[in-house]
């Protein structure tokens, strides 16, 4: 190894020298001849500290991983430490190597480890760990989103990927023990390192413990969602990559290791300030072996994984914990990877620490030395002594306020972590019972800085009296048994509410194992204990529900294997819920539709669509447990749960409704007949009254136009009401006729162009003598330029006759009746007669327009008919693809329209005029 000299004053030559019997000028002579030698010995390191050339071998290929050692080459921070470094990737030109093996065997000065570094040194490899740079290991459980593991718990009975003998693996056995995972529970499965990736795609795994950032990518690269447990969310405290060298290296120069620990460091920090740039220049100007489909995008995710990793700037750069490797020894033991005993500084090269203990055997020796020399010249021996001394109190004072200040630094950056977490941090003295609150501690529950004691007793008395014990236990596990403090409880708030809080905690324990210190974290979960609360009142609920539900409800999986079987289920099918769960959907239908039921709901469940009904041609069928079988209807739906697709399926008996139906449909075809034979009969009924009809009116008519002179005393009224009487049964035997025809959807249209005023008046002159003998006014409102319309003449003029004649019946004397017509905007035509009649109830219309229905009330049976007036208008209006409007207001009057589509008009669509038929002071009912 280049450069043997030993820099370390307490190991120089002199010291020995300084304990043997010397006279005077002898001693001074041999202390010139030290401090010369000294001199040309920092003379020659200083020449040959600018040609330092050192090799960084790393433990994989090219990538953001290391990121920081790449900026301090490209920055300049190992040339201004004198240092001409070369980053070699893991992947030479025969393979993959080991970067134990490489710095073991002298091919690189320096290389990058993690836990496997404590393994090779327990094995005899001559090495040290310089530094600490990943305060967190990369490695966790990787596994796919499909898979539904979402904790280590889920592991239970999957198989799980491992290395043979491989420091990660211990890791996992690790993660494993703190949660209290039996580790023959799991189903190992030896796997090749690399294949990893292929293997969990394939679906021959379940999980293995892989590096995030690049297990990660390398999973989304190849379309699938990955899922990742980092280690430390379960109180492993493994450390990440770490810098490691040989132990004569940092024996016989350790100025060399500091300098490079040093600038390489300095490189991270410029790393983690700048991770794009140091990012995108390690792909496009370092070669990497192992393929990726995006080299620049690869880097760039990886540059902002690590981050999380250091924990900087809260936790300083090369930070290094003793009983954190002690630990990670201990599991590592456990994993049979290593078999010695753990001695600190043996394994970590700790400079602060050895020049501590350099300083006690200085003490010592020196103590000797100045007894010794007391006898041979004490004298010059306490000036020689106390030069050495001031120097090295002036060294060491130096070296003290330095250490302040970065200590102050590092305060200030914990500090400024402290203040920007959402957590409140507190911090407990066990032996003292002093106590640490973070401003954010008071502010979760309501309090401001300085209203809280600093004592633990503050803790308690803020905690719910339902969670004493609780937390007492969590507590005591944690300090005398090691489990994990990670615990939900009530606080007190200022405003005498609880906040629920969740609290993570660590302690430290002394070399006799007894807990000095613990410090932690809490954060308000009110809101999700609510919610995890409400889900569960909901779930409650809507298991209540389903089991209460009448319809059978199923649950399925994506295999179609029955989850959810509710009490009406059972009871339709004779089938328990526990042997429901033994059987697939498919096991409920009968066998000869089981195989194109079970790909049609394969299908659904693997499709987009969230609900549809089951049916195919026939109807579709259960079975009991029995064998019989029975019509069902049943729908599906589907939804997601735990990263799984699942289906509801809700099943109902039809059989009654099968019956009904087939009543219903045979109760319609009997009553449809009936109907026919109605209007036949009363087709028929009608022909035959009318002829003998028309011969009483002829006769009638002709006896009252033959009376030779003046009739007897009241002869004349005789005919005058036979003739009225048949005329108005005549006309109650055509309203028949007509109704029947429509009915019998026999009647066929006549049209033609009609002019609507000539029918207005035409039906007004009919109604004159009738209206002048009530005393009655009737009036028209007809637009000069009301275009043709397009209609049967014959029911037309029926349809105003009808209206005005209802009109006439139900208006007092001294009304007055408006018979017009207008222009809509969408080019229909309405005729429509207002009256200032006894008008009807919002009840009273419906009954009106219905055949034979008739209102009640004394002035509404003054003339005497078949109630079959609305009912014909109402047919005839929909005979021509009309519709028929009433407005009525008891005692007010009522408006009757009926409204002719556009097609009917002629040249209806040029007018743009709304229907405006005259206010009578009625509203629409």
């Amino acid at each position: 190894m280049p450069h043997q000299i030993c820099r370390d004053l307490p190991t120089h030559p002199l010291t020995a020298e300084l304990q043997r019997p010397l006279g005077f000028r002898r001693l001074v002579g041999r202390f010139c001849a030290g401090v010369l030698f000294i001199f040309f010995a920092w003379l020659t390191a200083t020449a040959a500290f600018a040609q330092d050339r050192v090799v960084l071998q790393l433990r994989w290929d090219h990538q953001a991983q290391f990121a920081g050692y790449y900026a301090a080459l490209w920055q300049g921070f190992y040339a201004d430490a004198g240092l001409d470094v070369e980053i070699r990737s893991a992947f030479g030109p025969d393979g993959l190597v080991r970067a134990v093996t490489e710095v073991s065997e002298g091919r690189a000065q320096f290389g990058i480890g993690g836990a496997d570094v404590l393994v090779a040194i327990d094995s005899g490899a001559g090495l040290k760990i310089a530094t600490t740079i990943f305060q967190q290991s990369g490695f966790g459980i990787v596994a796919l989103e499909r898979s539904g593991i979402s904790a280590p718990a889920d592991l239970v009975g999957r198989r799980v990927g491992v290395r043979p003998m491989s420091v990660t693996t211990a890791e996992l056995e690790a993660v494993l023990t703190a949660e209290g995972i039996v580790l023959d529970q799991i189903e190992w499965v030896q796997v090749e390192p690399g294949r990893e990736d292929q293997l969990l795609i394939a679906g021959n795994i379940d999980a293995y413990m892989g590096f995030r950032s690049a297990g990660r990518w390398r999973l989304l690269d190849a379309g699938v969602i990955p899922i990742f447990l980092p280690a430390s969310t379960y109180g492993v405290d493994f450390y990440g990559d770490v810098i490691f060298t040989t132990s004569d290296m940092v024996d016989q120069d350790p100025l060399l290791v500091r300098r490079f620990v040093e600038a390489s460091r300095a490189g991270w920090e410029y790393a983690l300030a700048h991770p794009q740039e140091i990012a995108t220049r390690i792909a496009t100007d370092l070669v990497r072996t192992v393929p990726v489909s995006d080299l620049a995008a690869f880097n760039q995710s990886m540059a902002t994984d690590i981050g999380g990793l250091m924990l900087f700037p809260a936790v300083q750069l090369g930070h290094s914990n003793p009983a954190r490797w002690e630990k990670m020894f201990d599991a590592l033991a456990k994993a049979e990877l290593v078999t010695g005993q753990f001695e600190y500084l043996e394994f970590v090269f700790d400079p602060d620490l050895q020049k501590a203990e350099s300083q006690k055997a200085i003490l010592k020796w020196s103590a000797f030395a100045l007894v010794f020399f007391g006898i041979a010249g004490a004298g010059t021996t306490v000036i020689m002594w106390s030069s050495v001394m001031r120097r090295r109190v002036e060294a060491k004072t130096k070296e003290l306020v330095e250490r302040d200040q970065e200590l102050a630094k590092s305060e200030k950056r914990f500090a400024l972590a402290v203040e920007g977490t959402v957590a409140g941090i507190w911090d407990w003295d066990i032996k003292t019972g002093s106590s640490y609150f973070s401003p954010r501690w008071g502010e979760i529950l309501g309090y401001s800085d300085g209203d809280l004691p600093p004592q633990v007793d503050t803790f308690f008395d803020l905690l719910h009296e339902d969670d004493i014990d609780r937390a007492n236990e969590a507590i005591r596990a944690h300090l005398e048994d090691h489990k994990r403090f990670d615990i939900n409880f009530r606080l007190r708030c200022k405003d005498r509410g609880y906040a629920w809080i969740h609290s993570r905690g660590q302690a430290v324990w002394d070399k006799n194992g007894n807990a000095i210190h613990m410090a932690g974290s809490i954060i308000d979960v009110s809101e999700r204990v609510k919610a995890a609360e409400a889900l569960a009142a909901a779930s409650g609920r809507l298991t209540a529900i389903i089991e209460q539900a009448g319809e059978a409800i199923i649950t399925i999986d994506e295999d179609q294997k029955i989850q959810v079987f509710n009490h009406a289920a059972e009871s339709l099918f004779g089938v328990t819920e526990a042997e429901a769960k033994l059987m697939e959907l498919t096991d409920l239908i009968p066998e000869r539709h089981r195989p194109s039921h079970r790909a049609h709901v394969q299908n659904f469940i693997g499709s987009s669509e969230t609900q549809k009904t089951m049916s195919v041609p026939g109807g579709i069928s259960g079975i009991r447990k029995d064998g019989s079988e029975f019509p069902a209807d049943a729908t599906i739906s589907s939804f997601s749960a735990d990263g799984k697709r699942l289906g509801t399926v809700m099943i109902r008996d039809i059989t009654d409704r099968r019956q009904w139906e087939a009543d219903l449909s045979s109760a319609k075809n009997r009553a449809e007949f009936a109907n026919k034979a109605k209007t036949q009969f009363l087709a028929n009924t009608s022909h035959e009254l009318r002829t003998p009809m028309n011969a009483i009116i002829g006769f009638t008519e002709l006896l009252m136009a033959g009376i030779p002179n003046t009739p007897a005393p009241g002869q004349a009224d005789y005919f005058s009401d036979i003739h009225q009487s048949a005329l108005h049964l005549l006309d109650v035997i055509d309203d028949i006729l007509d109704l029947s025809k429509i009915e019998s959807e026999i009647v066929d249209l006549v049209e033609a162009e009609l002019v609507i005023a000539d029918l207005i008046h035409a039906a007004m002159r009919i109604l004159a003598e009738r209206a002048r003998r009530e005393n009655l006014t009737i009036t028209t409102n007809i637009p000069a330029d009301l275009p043709n319309l397009v209609a049967d003449q014959r029911m037309v003029k029926q349809i105003l006759i009808n209206l005005l004649s209802n009109s006439v019946k139900f208006t007092k004397p001294g009304g007055t009746i408006t018979i017009g017509a207008n222009m809509g905007t969408d080019g229909s035509m309405d005729l429509w007669v207002a009256d200032t009649g006894i008008g009807m109830a919002k009840d009273d219309i419906a009954k009106a327009i219905s055949a034979f229905g008739q209102i009640d009330g004394d002035f509404a049976h003054k003339d005497e008919g078949t109630g079959l007036g609305l009912s014909l208008v109402n047919s005839q209006i929909d005979a021509h693809g009309g519709k028929l409007l009433v407005t009525s207001a008891v005692g007010v009057g009522t408006t009757v329209t009926t409204r002719f589509p556009a097609h009917r008009t002629v040249g209806g669509s040029q007018f743009d005029v709304a229907p405006t038929p005259p206010a009578n002071g009625a509203t629409k009912l």
